[in-house]
């Protein structure tokens, strides 16, 4: 409920959520071979269940403020406005020449580089939950500079994850 109503990003915590229900399932769903199709389906409704809860109960939570459903549609138009990715300047796009020209950029590229160096030696140790974080979070980092921070949070808890030891 705070976070809806005093930061438009709110959005971001039910679709993070919702992307380890989808990656626990598929975990569940993948390390469980032996048994029927039917059954693996369970095991991974029942892993993934819990996420999927949750981010549900963020989504509607979410709506308990002034304006209801009207503040996912201004967060919406908000991310679409022409005028909003040309006035404030974390809206333009990470590619764009004027962003590619800051030092931000470049660290933002060497923490890519550096992350994908890490995933791809410790490939083995990646769950579905790990590329399903990763890959939202470049998608939202190469669309929006103002995202990068929230990639290199993810990215650094990922290759944390991985480069771990096992239990």
């Amino acid at each position: 409920v705070v976070w809806a109503n005093t930061h438009g990003s709110f959005l971001l915590g039910p679709a993070v959520v919702a992307l380890f229900a989808c990656g626990e399932a598929a975990e569940a769903f993948r390390h469980s071979p032996a048994l029927a199709l039917r059954a693996r389906l369970g095991v991974a409704a029942q892993a993934g269940w819990p996420y999927a809860l949750a981010a549900t109960a963020m989504a509607l939570v979410s709506l308990l403020n002034p304006l209801g459903i009207g503040l996912w549609r201004f967060v919406f138009e908000l991310s679409s406005s022409q005028v909003t990715k040309l006035a404030i300047n974390e809206w333009q796009p990470t590619l764009s020449p004027r962003f590619m020209s800051e030092p931000p950029f470049f660290i933002f590229i060497g923490a890519c580089l550096v992350s994908v160096a890490i995933l791809a030696w410790r490939w083995r140790r990646l769950r579905a939950t790990d590329v399903v974080l990763m890959l939202l979070f470049a998608v939202l980092a190469f669309d929006r500079s103002r995202f990068i921070v929230l990639f290199g949070f993810a990215a650094a808890v990922v290759c944390a994850s991985v480069l771990g030891t096992s239990a």
